[in-house]
């Protein structure tokens, strides 16, 4: 089938130029140009940049719109430190694109080493009904889960996205066909089961390299790409 007569907005990614330790990080007013001059719609902000309201008003200006806040950290990890940091930037950005006006955060689930997938779904169901959900509802904003098994996830694969979305129907579907690849996962089929559910996409070029397979499975191909390894996720 062939679709017409509709452009989702096609926005950078921050992370690309803030991620890097080497990279002195932009702010987001130059972010922000850069993607408008580049021919990007706007821009989806990842963690590394700061919540300062001023700079997101003048990354409008330059005629960029904030797609969306980003935060793919793992809010169940198993220091208590670390797992409050992380509930508290999400909540802190939840918080801050209602009051922006940004109506989309993509997050990661959270996921409790040690526990299978399926063994973390209580406690990922209880952090998002108790304390996220809230807070999006007051502010009008939609939570998208990114299906990277990177981050601390329980939503890496179509199986379990049933059982997330059938636990917690006001969730929504930040979808990646990269990070199936690698799992051998028919990303297309993926995305018509689950069309309904997607708010976001990320895109990137993929190729799965099978002759230094599984010690280096994946390669993002393009400048700066980093190798997925078989069983890190």
């Amino acid at each position: 089938m062939q679709y017409t007569g509709f452009r989702p907005p096609i926005t950078f990614h921050t992370n690309v130029l803030t991620f890097s330790k080497h990279f002195q990080p932009w702010s987001l007013p130059k972010l922000a140009r850069w993607a408008v001059e580049n021919g990007f719609d706007g821009i989806e902000v990842g963690p590394a940049v700061p919540l300062k309201p001023a700079d997101f008003d003048a990354a409008r200006r330059s005629g960029a719109r904030i797609a969306s806040l980003t935060y793919g950290r793992n809010v169940l990890a198993g220091n208590p430190d670390e797992r409050a940091l992380h509930q508290r930037n999400v909540l802190d950005r939840v918080r801050f694109a209602g009051e922006q006006g940004i109506p989309l955060v993509v997050l990661a689930t959270g996921r409790e080493p040690g526990k299978s997938l399926r063994a973390n779904l209580p406690a990922v169901i209880e952090w998002f009904e108790r304390q996220v959900l809230p807070l999006a509802r007051t502010g009008n904003v939609t939570l998208a889960i990114e299906n990277c098994p990177a981050v601390g996830n329980v939503a890496t694969s179509p199986a379990m996205w049933h059982e997330l979305f059938a636990a917690v129907p006001e969730l929504t579907l930040g979808f990646d066909p990269s990070h199936l690849v690698w799992q051998f996962v028919d990303a297309g089929a993926a995305l018509n089961e689950f069309a309904s559910r997607v708010t976001h996409v990320h895109v990137k070029d993929t190729l799965l390299d099978r002759a230094v397979w599984p010690a280096k499975a994946l390669t993002a191909k393009g400048g700066g790409g980093t190798p997925y390894r078989a069983g890190e996720s």
